[in-house]
């Protein structure tokens, strides 16, 4: 599984965490689109209005950006990613 990373997103307006695997060769507003439907589907749809969500890295709180590919941020096996 050299393709993908193993991250952890946590949504504090649900106050849940998600561990999820990435594929590291696409964009990050591509992973972005998947990581709010996944979670989303996987609460019940309490997300809300997931047009304004963004993904932040935890340790920096720096956002992530989306037109960069995954393989070129700061996004390694066992971050941490906070969406709100």
């Amino acid at each position: 599984m050299n393709d993908k990373i193993l991250i952890t997103v946590e949504v504090p307006m649900i106050d849940e965490s998600f561990d999820i695997f990435i594929p590291i060769n696409k964009k990050m507003g591509t992973i972005r689109k998947i990581i709010i439907n996944t979670i989303n589907e996987l609460s019940d749809f309490s997300l809300g209005d997931t047009d304004k969500l963004n993904l932040y890295i935890k340790d920096t709180f720096e956002l992530c950006n989306l037109n960069g590919y995954i393989a070129n941020t700061n996004i390694k096996n066992g971050c941490k990613l906070v969406l709100m």
